[in-house]
């Protein structure tokens, strides 16, 4: 509690402002850093509370910084491969099931993802 006496007291210095560090312009001029930006804190039985962050946007960084944080073009290009495979095999089963709710049939017999199909509309 003392060091929370001391932050206040007249003595202590105050932050310097934005105005003060000259950074005025560049703070408004920038506007929003980008352009989705979601966060959300989720509790999960038995695991804590944990928190997921959403952000999409250009790239500000040097080549040379991500380099050094170990970003590589080939760790990229895993990551936007597999991003792509996750959203293509969702949009499969989402049109999969939407196809079977409307009960057209493309080929006799049942599917191997009929299961699904029992798992979401019986």
């Amino acid at each position: 509690m003392a060091w929370q006496r001391a932050m206040t007291s007249p003595s202590f210095p105050a932050p310097p402002t934005v105005e003060q560090l000259g950074l005025a312009g560049w703070v408004e001029a920038t506007g929003p850093r980008h352009l989705v930006e979601y966060r959300v804190s989720l509790p999960l039985p038995f695991l804590g509370r944990y928190y997921v962050a959403v952000v999409l946007g250009r790239e500000a960084r040097s080549s040379r910084r991500l380099a050094g944080e170990g970003q590589t073009r080939l760790s990229r290009l895993m990551a936007v491969v597999t991003a792509l495979l996750t959203f293509g095999f969702g949009l499969f089963c989402v049109l999969y099931l939407l196809k079977c709710y409307a009960g057209i049939d493309l080929f006799p017999g049942h599917s191997p993802f009929h299961p699904l199909y029992v798992l979401f509309f019986s």
